[in-house]
């Protein structure tokens, strides 16, 4: 991506292949929340427990992208596509850059909400992009349908591996890490044990608590896929958008990522997806200056955005360098007496110890050696399938 995100100052380091230095005294983190390449097909080679939700996710936790994209799509080929916009009006629309717009547009919101594909942490990274701007407009509220507690999390100031599922892999973590830097109160608002609307509804009751102790509370929700919808949902009901509207009586900003979103292959896409290449993160507008999803009523949000399809360096995804304020390491040389594939992870040394998420984790297929010294602030950890570290 090349928006102008804020400079993380702790987040330095971003490494392609993970080059770092493994030694003997490194305490062993939370390898055991994460599991490996081969572990995840496994999963799969038993039709009758066979998940492909559950292996994109946990595939997106090691680093791998791609694997993510082709196992989600697996089961859920023509989920999103419905809801884009209509091939016949591709060429009346004109882009513009999301994040400027999409801070703009809250300054008229006490709630906004926008959500994620579970399986592309390209979403998370977006809406850490926001965090900054939308706290300066006076945002202080981050609720995250993943959080399991949030009491000490906004002490401690980094994310567990056990606070979460979703919040265990790295994007997601850093995205926690930038709120609680910038001064957020991180909160989790699941409704646990309730399915279908009442799950909605519950959720949606979990963060109205919040206007309770605060009424004039600003709060951006990031949930996954189609909780962001407004109005009532195709199965019967209102989504957690629709029934926190109901609740409070505030309109939220609802903001989607995953309608317009890149697929493992074009065929599963959006039509405007598939064939417009933006630079940015951006938004839609028709030829009457209105933005896609208000001028999509089929979308049942207020925006719809579109991001540049994944550009790879060396194997990773390119909009994890944000823009730049992340810097790749030059390769190098390290001793590891351990058989491949390797889960290679990078922490933050104020966090060692405490099974923190690590800030950044790849799954190594190939042998050989590889290194490189970070930044002293961070310590690598190389794992194999045993658990040898």
């Amino acid at each position: 991506m090349t928006e102008n995100q804020p400079s993380v100052s702790r987040a330095v380091l971003f490494c392609f292949l993970f080059q770092l230095v493994c030694t003997g005294n490194i305490p062993a983190q939370g390898r055991s929340a994460y599991l490996t390449g081969e572990a995840i097909e496994g999963m799969l080679s038993d039709p009758a427990k066979r998940n492909f939700d559950l292996t994109s996710w946990s595939y997106s936790f090691i680093g791998d992208y791609r694997r993510a994209l082709e196992n989600f799509d697996k089961r859920n080929r023509e989920d999103f596509v419905d809801a884009a916009v209509a091939p016949d009006s591709l060429r009346t629309f004109t882009f513009k850059p999301a994040k400027e717009f999409l801070v703009e547009r809250s300054r008229a919101h006490q709630i906004v909400i926008i959500n994620e594909a579970h399986h592309q942490p390209l979403h998370r990274v977006f809406t850490e992009s926001l965090l900054e701007d939308l706290y300066r407009v006076g945002f202080r509220y981050l609720g995250l349908e993943g959080l399991a507690e949030d009491s000490l999390i906004n002490i401690r100031k980094w994310p567990l591996v056990q606070d979460g599922y979703y919040t265990r892999e790295p994007q997601f973590g850093n995205m926690v890490r930038e709120a609680l830097r910038l001064g957020f109160r991180v909160f989790g608002y699941e409704a646990p044990g309730k399915r279908g609307a009442e799950r909605e509804k519950g959720q949606a009751a979990n963060i109205a608590r919040i206007f309770a102790g605060d009424p004039g509370a600003r709060i951006l929700i990031h949930c996954g896929f189609g909780h962001v919808k407004e109005g009532r949902s195709p199965a019967g009901g209102k989504m957690m958008a629709g029934e926190l509207k109901a609740i409070t009586n505030k309109d939220p900003l609802t903001i989607d990522q995953v309608d317009l979103t890149e697929r493992s292959s074009p065929e599963f896409e959006a039509p405007v997806f598939r064939n417009h290449s933006v630079a940015v993160s951006s938004v839609l507008l028709d030829e009457k200056g209105r933005v896609s999803g208000e001028s999509n009523p089929g979308s049942r949000v207020d925006i719809q955005v579109i991001h540049p399809r994944t550009q790879y360096i060396n194997g990773r995804p390119g909009w994890l360098l944000r823009n730049n304020a992340w810097k790749p390491l030059e390769p190098g040389r390290v001793s590891a007496s351990l058989a491949a594939p390797y889960l290679v992870s990078a922490y933050l040394r104020d966090e060692a110890g405490t099974d923190s998420v690590p800030v950044d984790q790849i799954e190594v297929h190939s042998g050989g050696q590889f290194g490189g010294r970070p930044p002293g602030e961070f310590q690598g950890e190389i794992s194999d399938r045993k658990g040898n570290v």
